[in-house]
């Protein structure tokens, strides 16, 4: 009887696993559908590459942060406080000061 319990919940864990995977994959595909019509569907290449950094970003849940926190074949990654001190003082040059705003309140957090 035990034995059947402890199936039931591996199977049980096993199918909420692979739903994730599946929801991931389809976010993935969802995310090529829209670099795709943005490529497609329109000559303007900042657009394209606008939509394109935005998937990219999103689906492998990166940020500026991020990228200059790590080591690059180019350049070595950059301590968290200087990263969110360079943000902080490129907001509004290159960053958008209310992304920048909200991020800081994230990172409060």
């Amino acid at each position: 009887m035990i034995t059947h319990f402890i199936a039931v919940k591996e199977d049980i864990t096993n199918h909420v696993k692979v739903e994730g995977q599946v929801r991931l994959q389809l976010q993935r595909m969802s995310g090529l559908h829209e670099i795709d019509v943005a490529i497609t569907g329109n000559l303007d290449l900042n657009h394209s590459l606008s939509v394109f950094l935005h998937k990219v970003a999103t689906l492998l849940d990166v940020d500026a942060a991020d990228a200059l926190r790590f080591d690059r074949p180019y350049r070595k990654g950059m301590p968290e406080a200087q990263a969110l001190e360079y943000i902080i003082s490129n907001a509004a040059t290159h960053f958008d000061p209310q992304v920048v705003e909200a991020f800081l309140q994230l990172e409060r957090r």
